[in-house]
């Protein structure tokens, strides 16, 4: 009888676990894509330090959560997503050409990593 308790309340800290991770990684994802939205509408105006200033904030909310992301993300997907931060950072510095692309590049980095740690039924079985 011990031993189901202690399997019963092994697989309740597991799903504790898998649905504070599943939280984590969407608040961050959510403030980082906030900060990009925001970014991404200031250069719209025309606006470039404003561009700079909030896509800054979110770098900085990435650079934060390292001692998360480090433990439970893919580190091929961190050293992507960082990369797509600094190139898009570099674009908006250098103020050449439309930067859209670079963005929509750093979303989609941002959403794969949201997705991968969501639960599926492929995932599950």
């Amino acid at each position: 009888m011990n031993r189901e308790w202690a399997a019963g309340i092994l697989l309740v800290l597991l799903i504790a676990g898998a649905w504070w991770n599943i939280h984590a990684v969407d608040s961050l994802t959510g403030d980082i894509l906030a900060g990009l939205d925001a970014s991404q509408a200031a250069e719209e105006r025309g606006d470039q330090a404003g561009a700079q200033a909030a896509l800054e904030g979110a770098l900085n909310r990435w650079l934060e959560a390292d001692s998360y992301t480090h433990i439970f993300i893919r580190h091929a997907e961190i050293d992507a997503t960082a990369d797509a931060f600094y190139e898009l950072q570099s674009q908006l510095l250098s103020g050449e050409g439309d930067s859209s692309a670079a963005y929509d590049k750093l979303r989609y980095h941002l959403d794969s990593i949201q997705r991968m740690e969501h639960p599926s039924f492929g995932s599950i079985l």
